[in-house]
């Protein structure tokens, strides 16, 4: 096997036991947040462009296109995720031979699905124009013809996660972060570029299956440079077996979570008004859109949990994981708060300004949230996939008859405080357990000798933080601005000399000096 297959400068030498560099980490983990940043501009610049030229009729099935490619990822059965798993697992066994096989059995698997789903898709459009939606007649035909170029691009998408899930597993987040910028501004840019030209409407939608071709070639001259191995397909049936089914807790989970999130929405428009469910639905895409932060530090730490062997370093890592999107997060969870009011009215219009209760709960229920993707990124990494599905059905008798309770007590002010108890929930059954599997042998076995007191103390502070919060915002605007800007100072001193340590610190001065990363530092 070549030494070649992974140069050891560029990511961190993975072995059974070892500790991964805290450095990259968090580099990766600020550009795998950049990647998915980056876009929003684009998006900002071309919706109006693409709204002007086409018109609201045919952006907004453009704009249903779109959703669905982001929907094809319940299509893949958790084959990425396992893909990264096993492939981080193998890295550090020094099983580099297997990496081919994992890959290119996910790959194929996953193009399979992905042509079953494109021939779902082009036997469902008759039926989808012309009798599903609600398309003016003018654009039956482009709709019909778009839905059919659109799947190409659905084996396209499926594939391209195992092929980024091997970056992955291999810390090359730099690599992952390219490709998905390259792929994801094409498919922004391609539809202005092509209508600004005069060309036709269905142009515009084979610019976007082309962004994503692109997308997924780059990836694969990406793989080969980094896996030269990865050249010569290599497939392993029995492999497949161990991917699905680790897989198919992920995509249960995935199919589950819209479930939680939208019943809430159905039970509102049962109890109150339709319009209270536009109110809800704009403040909770808000404060939902804050996940990304999570997100971005989970999905870099899963790989790096994935090539632990050892308890004792796992538990570091992942309480350091939680550490920093508490830093991360609470400063921006809590300015928000303060200023709901005048966030909401700026932003939304006045008639969003009575609804900053609503939005403050949403927000602390987010922030409680944000620790879930971190606990179930390592369960996953421990081999168990299958704790979040679980508890998400265990939630859904919850569920209902906690937003039944409190939107006929309490109306939206209620529907988010359920949302509130459930994160609470939810997180805590997750950090329990996902502590309790770190836990050593030789340890004590009482909850509060596995949690750090500093995470104990820091969640306590920013829950005063939101509770000060409450009372201070029910002052003269004077008296407020100036309290809610001192809060905000204080939490962020807080968090920078209390959640943070020393190393944390020395990495975000490093990162912030651009200094060169070694492969050797803190853990």
């Amino acid at each position: 096997m070549s030494t070649r297959m992974v140069p050891q400068q560029s990511w961190p030498q993975l072995k059974a036991g070892s500790s991964v560099h805290s450095g990259i980490l968090a580099k990766n983990a600020l550009l795998n947040l950049a990647s998915q940043m980056i876009p929003i501009p684009v998006v900002l610049i071309t919706f109006p462009i693409l709204f002007r030229e086409l018109g609201p009729d045919r952006f907004g099935f453009l704009s249903l296109l779109w959703a669905i490619l982001g929907y094809l990822i319940l299509l893949e059965l958790g084959l990425t995720p396992a893909t990264t798993k096993h492939v981080a697992e193998s890295l550090a066994g020094g099983r580099n031979d297997e990496v081919s096989r994992i890959v290119w059995t996910a790959a194929v698997a996953q193009g399979i699905l992905g042509i079953a789903g494109a021939t779902t898709i082009v036997g469902l459009t008759p039926m989808l124009v012309e009798r599903v939606l609600n398309l003016p007649n003018f654009l039956h035909d482009d709709a019909r013809s778009a839905f059919y170029l659109l799947s190409l691009a659905v084996p396209i998408v499926i594939v391209t996660g195992s092929l980024s899930g091997v970056l992955e597993a291999a810390q090359r987040f730099d690599l992952v972060s390219v490709a998905r910028i390259v792929s994801t501004v094409l498919g922004y840019l391609g539809p202005v570029a092509v209508i600004s030209l005069g060309f036709p409407f269905l142009w515009a939608v084979g610019s976007i299956v082309l962004a994503k071709f692109t997308g997924l070639l780059l990836l694969v001259v990406l793989d080969v440079a980094v896996f030269p191995e990865l050249a010569a397909p290599r497939l392993d049936w029995r492999i497949l077996r161990k991917l699905l089914t680790f897989g198919g807790w992920v995509a249960a989970a995935r199919a589950l979570n819209p479930a939680l999130l939208y019943l809430d929405r159905f039970l509102i428009a049962w109890l109150l008004p339709i319009s209270a469910v536009g109110y809800y639905t704009v403040l909770f895409e808000i404060v939902s859109r804050l996940g990304i932060i999570s997100a971005s530090v989970a999905s870099v730490f899963f790989p790096a949990f994935s090539s632990m062997g050892q308890r004792d370093q796992l538990q570091k890592l992942y309480v350091r994981e939680l550490r920093w999107v508490l830093a991360l997060a609470g400063p921006l969870v809590l300015a928000l708060a303060l200023f709901a009011e005048e966030v909401l009215r700026v932003w939304l219009g006045p008639d969003f300004g009575n609804s900053a209760a609503v939005f403050r709960l949403l927000l602390a229920g987010g922030l409680v949230g944000m620790l879930a993707p971190l606990a179930n990124s390592l369960l996953q990494s421990q081999g168990r996939p299958d704790i979040l599905p679980k508890l998400y059905m265990a939630e859904v008798p919850l569920n209902i008859g906690l937003v039944w309770l409190l939107v006929n007590g309490a109306g939206l002010v209620g529907a988010a405080a359920s949302f509130l108890v459930r994160a609470i929930l939810e997180t805590s059954a997750l950090v329990y357990i996902s502590l309790s599997m770190t836990r050593t042998p030789s340890k004590p076995s009482g909850t509060m000798s596995r949690i750090d007191p500093k995470l104990v103390v820091s969640g306590s502070f920013l829950i005063l933080a939101a509770i000060l919060c409450m009372v201070i915002n029910s002052s003269r605007l004077p008296i407020r601005l100036g309290m809610n800007l001192a809060l905000l100072v204080v939490t962020s001193y807080f968090c920078w000399f209390y959640i943070l340590d020393d190393t944390d610190r020395a990495l975000v001065n490093t990162l912030c000096l651009r200094d060169k990363l070694r492969g050797e530092g803190p853990t």
